[in-house]
C-alpha cells in the first residue's frame, strides 16, 4: 500500500504527507482540484506533516505550498526527497533578520 500525501493547490511544488513513509516506498499524491493523482518514490523516511518534494529544486528555489511561497531551497532538492530545515530555509516570520 502506498504512502499518502496531499498536494493543496496547482502551483505547490510540495506535498504534505499524511502519513509516515519509509525511504524506497511509493507515495500517492492525492492532488489538487483540477491535477492528475500522481505516484512517486520517497528518496527518504518522512514523518506525517512533514513536505515531500514534487519536482526537482535548484538551491535557492522559492518552495511553494498552499499556494504560497514559504521558503527557499537552501541546498539541492530532488523528487521525492523530504524538505525540511535541513535543506529549506524560512523566508518569512524571522523576527531575527532585518
Amino acid at each position: 500500500m502506498a504512502a499518502k500525501a496531499y498536494r493543496v493547490a496547482l502551483q505547490d511544488n510540495v506535498a504534505v504527507m499524511l502519513t509516515d513513509v519509509a525511504r524506497g516506498q511509493t507515495v500517492a499524491i492525492d492532488a489538487a482540484p483540477g491535477a492528475p493523482t500522481v505516484e512517486l518514490v520517497a528518496l527518504s523516511d518522512i514523518p506525517a506533516g512533514h513536505k515531500i518534494a514534487l519536482c526537482d529544486l535548484e538551491a535557492g528555489a522559492e518552495i511553494v505550498k498552499y499556494g504560497a511561497i514559504i521558503g527557499a531551497a537552501s541546498a539541492c532538492i530532488h523528487v521525492g526527497e523530504h524538505v525540511h530545515v535541513h535543506n529549506m530555509r524560512g523566508l518569512r516570520g524571522r523576527g531575527d533578520r532585518e
